[in-house]
């Protein structure tokens, strides 16, 4: 037997999935260690080459966002594929302390994500300059994303953030309470940006950057 793991809650949540998971396998729980794991089974092996392609990623996401739309969820990476129940119980108990403390911390908290980008921009390979004046352009770039990032860091009801480099500029990682969603995006729509600069608002989603504390 293989099981796909979707993700993690505390055992005493009343979360169910109404849809089919992942190539149609059924969704249930099983409990241990005070946490209820949402997992599909099938018999004999489940080949992880069956599962490299762009539709079942998204069938597990539609799973996650049905269980995180009830509940705070920890998401296991996709694919996430266990040998039998023996291997998910040890998986639990070895991680029960880390598990209980995010979810405890996290409760009620969700995701928000800025993407902040300066569009086009040339690489030395395609462009005139060189790579010594590219790299100084694409830090200044940087310098002014990071300083509009922090005016969206400002400008919302925000209990925690987080910020990286991107490919394309800054991704921006913002914690806010489920009920505080709508005023976040009011809040922030009111950020003066400069017409160059791309903004990307998505969420909510599961608060996967906060899992660590720091």
């Amino acid at each position: 037997m293989s099981i796909l793991a979707y993700c993690v809650t505390m055992a005493e949540v009343a979360s169910k999935v109404s849809r089919a998971g992942v190539a149609g396998m059924t969704v249930e729980s099983l409990n241990e260690s005070g946490f209820r794991c949402f997992v599909s089974r099938r018999e004999g092996d489940l080949p992880l080459s069956s599962l490299a392609r762009r539709e079942p990623a998204l069938e597990f996401h539609s799973v996650l966002q049905e269980l995180f739309q009830q509940n705070t969820i920890i998401p296991f990476r996709f694919p996430t594929v266990l040998a039998d129940e023996a291997d998910l119980s040890a998986h639990l108990k070895e991680n029960a302390e880390q598990y209980r403390k995010a979810l405890s911390r996290l409760e009620n908290m969700v995701q928000m994500e800025i993407h902040l980008g300066f569009g086009q921009a040339e690489t030395p390979g395609k462009s005139k300059v060189s790579g010594t004046q590219y790299l100084k352009q694409r830090q200044g770039r940087l310098r002014g994303l990071e300083k509009l990032a922090e005016k969206f860091r400002q400008a919302g009801e925000i209990r925690s953030w987080q910020k990286r480099e991107s490919a394309r500029g800054v991704r921006c990682f913002a914690l806010i309470h489920r009920d505080d969603i709508a005023e976040f995006q009011r809040q922030i729509a009111e950020v003066t940006v400069n017409a160059e600069i791309a903004v990307r608002v998505t969420g909510p989603w599961p608060p996967t950057e906060f899992l660590k504390e720091k």
